[in-house]
């Protein structure tokens, strides 16, 4: 369950990678700070399992 939150989480975070690739430093972190940072918030709150 969490391997599958964290790839979807993911998903999205390869997404913004994917439509910013190639624009200028400034618009690669403009979007990163609005589309990433909720989803890196995101991962950081899975629980986390001992193995």
């Amino acid at each position: 369950m969490v391997a599958a939150q964290t790839l979807e989480q993911m998903a999205v975070l390869w997404a913004v990678e994917d439509r910013v690739r190639g624009k200028d430093a400034g618009a690669r972190r403009q979007a990163r700070k609005a589309e990433s940072a909720a989803v890196v918030s995101t991962l950081f709150q899975l629980p986390l399992r001992a193995f």
